[in-house]
């Protein structure tokens, strides 16, 4: 799906540039994370969450997968907490995600351009799945984030 040009009300939209740029943005200028790009897929698990989304394709989503180490980072940062509990770090991960959203949601407006975005929401804990070439990976300090759409219908 990526590299897909989204067309919605007569207009172009490149839905993943706009959510890779928002993540950049967010981590870098909002928590102090520069990105770097990764090109090697991540081992391990990872905190997953979901951001549903349509256009003229139909329903889709876009998953954020988390890396411990990254979302352990931002609880420091944001709650001062070093070391979290699980519940923690799996509503950390939807906020995460939602500062992604709000984002790209001001972008889309700032360009005119238009589409539905709904509100993220913790999908889980697991390893990072699906094909390399539907994922787009960015490296932070000693952790991975990854940034996946896939059609609902894909579940």
């Amino acid at each position: 799906m990526f590299g897909q040009t989204y067309i919605q009300y007569g207009k172009r939209v490149v839905l993943n540039n706009l959510l890779e740029a928002s993540i950049d943005e967010v981590f870098s200028n909002h928590f102090s994370m520069p990105t770097q790009p990764c090109q090697k897929l991540p081992q391990g698990i990872g905190y997953v969450a979901s951001i549903p989304f349509s256009d003229i394709n139909g329903a889709q989503r876009a998953l954020l997968w988390l890396q411990k180490p990254v979302i352990e980072k931002i609880s420091d940062l944001l709650l001062g907490e070093d070391s979290p509990d699980e519940a923690t770090l799996a509503d950390l991960t939807a906020e995460v995600a939602n500062f992604v959203v709000g984002h790209a949601k001001m972008e889309a407006s700032d360009q005119n351009n238009s589409f539905s975005m709904g509100t993220p929401s913790f999908e889980g804990i697991r390893p990072l799945e699906g094909a390399s070439e539907n994922i787009r990976l960015f490296s932070i300090d000693d952790g991975c984030i990854a940034l996946q759409i896939e059609s609902v219908d894909a579940r």
